[in-house]
């Protein structure tokens, strides 16, 4: 009669299968009180949980373990930071009388959104390693009122931005307008908002940073704006995890998938400054996650599902609003986040799916990758949370798949099939390169399948298991449908040999070609079946010879032929 459901917490079986004989919630323990640690040992032989108001009288550090409580109250001081993963647990209040440390991948995880926090903690963050002074780390705040000045001690204040996208709709980076969104950050840090900033200035490496004052908890929110253009490329926001501890991200995008496209982007830098300032190093690089998995930039790990404390990131607005936050998507001993510190633990996926990342690299250090993924929970559509639209910024090259004439960065399919045809592109603002496409991973049944790319310029097709396939690009500019992924080979394709009215012969005998054609020739380029360029000769004549010694005999040539109005023909030779 007197039973009130308030007076309970559900506690799942697993974790009572799981508690020790010293705590309230095993089977046939109870005992009654508060539960004090004092004198390196916890009285009476108990261990905390979360049915238990505990107190932390003497000194307490993070080696010793987790605490898990219901109420917390903290006399002693506390040093979460031994460079493990392990977490405070609060289920409802925490008062903190006395000095608390909570390191890098430590974690306060909160449960009660309405709980009560009383004093302060200071939370240590450290970037990615920066290999540059000015490297840019996003940011986000896991503590209330946090002082930029105080937070970002060393820092030029002049290289601490936040994004507001309302600025400009400009997805060009020459354009005059395009940094407009970049905004020069003054203030406090507001919580859930992202942030960008240099390291402390003249340095490279590590950046730690210190975030001291009351934590984070509960409902925050955080504004999204949406340009109604039908340009997905210009609808991003940066964001951050506002709390001391990491995040689902897919509990994230559950909860917000009517505001944003659930999929995340994640600024890191695993690629190194290769042959100096001339190198394709990009200081803008984003990782992608959503439901279908991750890409990775250089070789830095695919990222996973769990967001780490501080850690800014972007994501694509579909309408105009905000998107919130709250203690239900916290997760303890999860810490690792990939994005934030150079001495990374990876996770690995535990099923897998049918799924394939590939890889487009530079000569010069240039690197992006995409995914291709074949979901139960997918279509051949655009399915928001599976299919992520790619985010350049001013990006070097950019690697993408085609869908609805959009470029992405992650595409997932339904069930998989042999006679998926997926058609690949790429952009580049480099020019005068060696590409090459290789495979970085497969998964499922992709192991044991064919992977070909066909290359529509040159009229190869390459087996993608056997080795990269490489190929020399001279200009720069947005090439979207290139090349296409089969798992089934096909033919070489047939290319005409007349377009737009334009006739060329091609004769070659003993390392000479002889070319006549109906119009004048401007560019004349010959490539070897892998696409690599074996000479280039500008005739500006309709008839003309030139000599090539670098080929074998009986080697298979492609000739494109650029006409002075653009016409261009292909043709496909066996050198004699």
């Amino acid at each position: 009669r007197d039973f009130d459901l308030n007076n309970w917490t559900e506690i799942p079986i697993s974790k009572v299968d799981q508690a020790s004989e010293s705590q309230n919630i095993a089977l046939g323990t109870y005992e009654l009180g508060p539960i004090t640690w004092q004198g390196n040992k916890w009285t009476n032989n108990s261990l905390p949980d979360m049915t238990r108001i505990t107190y932390i009288e003497d000194q307490y550090d993070g080696n010793l373990g987790n605490i898990e409580a219901c109420d917390l109250i903290i006399n002693g001081i506390m040093d979460f930071d031994n460079g493990g993963k392990n977490s405070v647990i609060v289920h409802r209040n925490l008062t903190l009388n006395e000095t608390i440390r909570i390191g890098d991948q430590e974690s306060l995880v909160m449960y009660d959104d309405n709980a009560t926090i009383s004093g302060t903690l200071t939370k240590l963050e450290h970037s990615t390693y920066r290999y540059s002074a000015y490297d840019f780390t996003y940011w986000s705040s896991p503590i209330e009122n946090a002082t930029i000045s105080n937070v970002f001690s060393g820092v030029n204040p002049e290289r601490i931005f936040y994004f507001d996208q309302s600025r400009t709709n400009s997805t060009d980076p020459s354009s005059p307008d395009y940094y407009n969104s970049w905004v020069n950050a003054t203030g406090s840090l507001v919580p859930g908002m992202g942030y960008a900033a240099e390291g402390i200035s003249g340095t490279i490496g590590i950046h730690s940073l210190s975030f001291t004052g009351t934590p984070n908890n509960g409902l925050i929110s955080a504004n999204m704006y949406f340009w109604d253009d039908a340009n997905p490329e210009n609808d991003f926001n940066l964001i951050g995890n506002p709390y001391p501890s990491a995040i689902d991200i897919e509990t994230f995008f559950d909860a917000n998938s009517g505001v944003i496209d659930p999929a995340v982007y994640l600024w890191t830098h695993y690629t190194s400054i290769s042959n100096g300032d001339s190198g394709d190093f990009s200081s803008s690089d984003y990782a992608t996650y959503n439901y279908t998995g991750g890409t990775a930039v250089g070789d830095g790990p695919v990222p996973g599902q769990n967001i780490g404390s501080s850690q800014g990131f972007f994501v694509r607005a579909v309408t105009s609003g905000s998107v919130f936050f709250n203690n239900s998507m916290r997760l303890a001993n999860a810490n690792d986040q990939f994005f934030k510190q150079n001495d990374l633990k990876t996770s690995d996926i535990a099923i897998e799916e049918n799924r394939i990342w590939l890889n487009m690299r530079t000569d010069q250090g240039g690197f992006n990758q995409l995914l291709i993924g074949f979901m139960e929970a997918a279509t051949s559509g655009f399915d928001r949370g599976y299919d992520a639209v790619k985010f350049m910024g001013p990006n070097k090259i950019g690697f993408y798949s085609i869908l609805d004439k959009k470029k992405m960065a992650i595409q997932a399919f339904g069930a998989f099939s042999m006679d998926h045809e997926i058609t690949l592109g790429f952009d580049t603002k480099v020019s005068n390169r060696t590409f090459s496409i290789s495979v970085g991973k497969k998964e499922g049944v992709l192991k044991d399948s064919a992977i070909y790319l066909t290359d529509h310029l040159l009229g190869v097709t390459h087996d993608l298991n056997e080795s990269p396939y490489t190929f020399e690009q001279l200009l720069v500019g947005s090439f979207e449908d290139r090349f296409s992924l089969k798992f089934v080979r096909q033919a070489v394709l047939h290319v005409p040999d007349t377009e737009a009215n334009m006739k060329v012969s091609v004769y070659n005998r003993d390392n000479w070609f002889a070319v006549n054609s109906t119009k004048v020739i401007e560019t004349i380029r010959l490539y070897d079946i892998h696409g690599k360029i074996r000479k280039e000769v500008h005739p500006k004549t309709a008839s003309f010879q030139f000599n090539e010694t670098g080929t074998r005999k009986g080697a298979i040539l492609f000739m494109q032929l650029v006409s002075d109005d653009q016409v261009q023909i292909q043709k496909k030779l066996v050198k004699q």
